[in-house]
């Protein structure tokens, strides 16, 4: 009698709240969507219920509603809920910015007058912060080791702030060993957090998260550091006020970029993408047998999280093994219900299930990457592609073919790919992307000439300089600080790559050579 005469309001909140426990249960999330459904079915316009249904249904690949979950979700010009979601949802880079702009008012909404910071002036070295709740066992924390420790520290004294209290990885060590100071921000409110990063000086402040998972932008947004900028965690513009730039390169940026971010864009020469040259593959490599491959027949490979599948690149994924006998495709499922979504979806398009294979996790990456390089070929995906997953198959010497997006999120395989001279295996549309993966897999000359050049280039092309992209990143941090000591509003600016530091080293002896010649 109670639920019949309780506000609608009320019995929604007591729906939601069943289903979070549902969600975070193992092997019964897929319940928690049934009720969610149920749900709906007796309360069709609520948006709450319409939106967790159809963000739950995206990380569990259940594509049955998904046109109609985002339509309604975005009926009437109404914005996603969250900026990451919109991202994953559309390539459309004005829903991007507007569901930006919606969440960059709500943290400006709880903060008081932000800190005040003074003209700067032109020391060295600078005071550089990176604030991250990643600093564990994470993706981004896999590219970025190598840069936190290889910063000449002439020129940038670096501290992590962490918004993680740390999960005992060896590469959680690896990152506090790496920078000058490490400073845990995990137990304090936002306001105490920034009060900490602004006594400590700090000149520049570096964002790893923006919108994603741990994030707090509720710091930032109280100004701690005179600048502040986006890198590497969130793939889009944050519009707002307290991030002054945003770190990209020219293929993931591309032409007309500026006007959907409201950060300065600043591109480095070669790749926005630091990376780890010191990462290790396990040895010896496992076998396909122990992999849990097929001992022969070309295996396709997408280790991208399940949120970024979409059925318009499932149908291309599966008409590629329709046409390719004794082709397997390799992918992520972090929870059952997911592989059981894609063997539904790969038996609807006429394609044996059990052609698909589920890879467990592991515990190392260096085991990960020793297994990834069983594959034969990588499969990206869009609107939102491969990022840490796409670096990671190339180092492990597995090329990717890649569909160019129309966003940030969408180009990053492209720019890794330029990064390390395969620009061949970029396409220009979907129709390409499938035609490229097609021949690859029936011309094992061109993927073997491929998989070598791979090899050759990765220890000498831009992507895996990890050295030398921190000069470039380091060359970006002063030219923000002499823009912001000289008064100036922030500004796009590129970064002009750096000559050849060992050319460099033996000109002097060059020089007195030629000078001494008759």
């Amino acid at each position: 009698m109670r639920a019949m005469t309780e506000p609608p309001d009320r019995v929604i909140d007591r729906i939601l709240a069943f289903e979070r426990k549902l969600w975070r249960a193992a092997n019964v999330r897929a319940s928690a969507l049934d009720l969610l459904r149920e749900g709906l079915r007796r309360h069709p316009g609520d948006r709450r219920l319409r939106v967790r249904l159809a963000l739950r249904a995206l990380s569990l690949a259940d594509w049955r509603d998904r046109a109609s979950d985002i339509a309604a979700v975005l009926a009437n010009g109404q914005r996603p809920p969250l900026p990451l979601w919109a991202l994953l949802w559309t390539d459309d880079l004005v829903v991007h910015r507007a569901a930006a702009v919606d969440w960059a008012a709500r943290f400006a909404a709880k903060v008081g007058a932000p800190f005040r910071h003074g003209a700067g002036s032109a020391r060295r070295p600078l005071r550089v912060g990176y604030l991250s709740a990643d600093f564990r066992a994470h993706a981004v924390s896999t590219l970025i080791a190598e840069l936190l420790e290889g910063h000449d520290r002439r020129r940038v004294a670096i501290t992590g702030y962490s918004l993680h209290n740390g999960d005992g990885s060896p590469l959680r060590a690896r990152l506090e060993a790496g920078v000058d100071r490490f400073v845990d921000l995990s137990g304090l409110p936002d306001a105490e957090a920034a009060a900490r990063i602004y006594a400590d000086g700090t000149d520049i402040l570096v964002d790893l998260n923006g919108y994603t998972a741990g994030g707090r932008s509720g710091i930032l947004a109280r100004r701690p550091a005179p600048i502040q900028v986006s890198l590497l965690g969130f793939s889009g513009t944050m519009a707002a006020d307290f991030i002054d730039y945003i770190i990209g390169d020219p293929v993931v940026l591309g032409d007309g970029a500026a006007e959907h971010f409201t950060e300065r864009l600043v591109e480095l020469p070669e790749t926005f993408q630091p990376n780890d040259s010191r990462k290790v593959i396990a040895s010896p490599l496992p076998s396909r047998t122990e992999a849990g491959l097929p001992g022969d027949g070309f295996v396709f490979c997408c280790f991208n999280d399940p949120r970024r599948l979409s059925p318009e690149m499932f149908d291309i994924w599966m008409r590629l093994l329709a046409r390719s006998d004794g082709a397997v495709l390799w992918l992520n499922a972090p929870w059952s219900e997911v592989a059981d979504n894609l063997r539904r979806e790969a038996a609807a398009r006429g394609v044996d299930p059990a052609r698909l294979i589920f890879a467990r996790r592991l515990p190392s990456l260096a085991d990960h990457l020793a297994r990834l390089s069983l594959a034969d070929l990588a499969l990206d995906t869009l609107p939102y592609g491969a990022h840490t997953t796409a670096s990671d198959a190339l180092w492990a010497g597995v090329p990717m073919v890649t569909c160019i997006g129309r966003s940030f999120a969408g180009r990053v395989g492209a720019s890794v790919l330029s990064a390390i001279g395969l620009p061949e295996l970029i396409t220009p549309d979907l129709q390409a992307y499938e035609a490229l993966a097609l021949r690859l897999a029936h011309e094992p000359d061109l993927l073997a000439a491929l998989r070598r050049r791979l090899v050759a280039n990765r220890l000498t092309s831009p992507l895996f300089d990890c050295a030398r992209y921190t000069r470039h990143l380091e060359t970006a941090y002063e030219t923000m600080w002499a823009i912001h000591c000289t008064g100036g509003e922030p500004r796009a600016f590129g970064v002009l790559p750096q000559p050849n530091q060992q050319f460099d080293a033996e000109l002097p002896a060059l020089e007195r050579s030629a000078s001494s010649r008759p």
